[in-house]
């Protein structure tokens, strides 16, 4: 799509607001990937069950509650989370990847006014996702 016509500076504010929100999604699926295949590898390695289908449940059911009381989709919401669950499975099953916590990045997103809980509202400030390097 062609820019021809100057779009206003709103607009353009609001989507960079959004691609901070979905580099924010992409960075939390990546840090769940790793931190479910490190449970995997700590899990194999003490002989323990890989699957838990009532954890996987446990889950499903906090993070609809999440979507509720946020105000998201608690459809959209219930179905990336399994999308994520399965798809850490699977590449379990054909990776093997070792933990390498002094890889991983601290990602820490910090919700507008409108994402946060009527109490959490006027105890902070909107801010964008921050992405900050791991320390040694």
């Amino acid at each position: 799509m062609s820019r021809s016509r100057p779009v206003d500076p709103v607009v353009e504010e609001l989507r960079a607001r959004l691609e901070a929100v979905d580099r924010s999604l992409v960075l939390g699926l990546r840090a769940r990937e790793r931190l479910q295949q490190e449970l995997f590898t700590v899990k194999r390695a003490a002989g323990i069950a890989l699957y838990d289908l009532e954890q996987e449940r446990l889950v499903q059911r906090r993070a609809r509650s999440w979507a509720e009381e946020y105000g998201a989709d608690p459809d959209l919401v219930e179905e990336v989370i399994d999308r994520a669950v399965q798809s850490g499975k699977r590449r379990f099953l054909t990776i093997s990847l070792e933990p390498r916590p002094s890889e991983e990045p601290v990602v820490v997103f910090l919700p507008g006014p409108e994402l946060r809980r009527p109490r959490e509202r006027s105890l902070a400030h909107s801010a964008p996702a921050v992405v900050a390097p791991p320390t040694a």
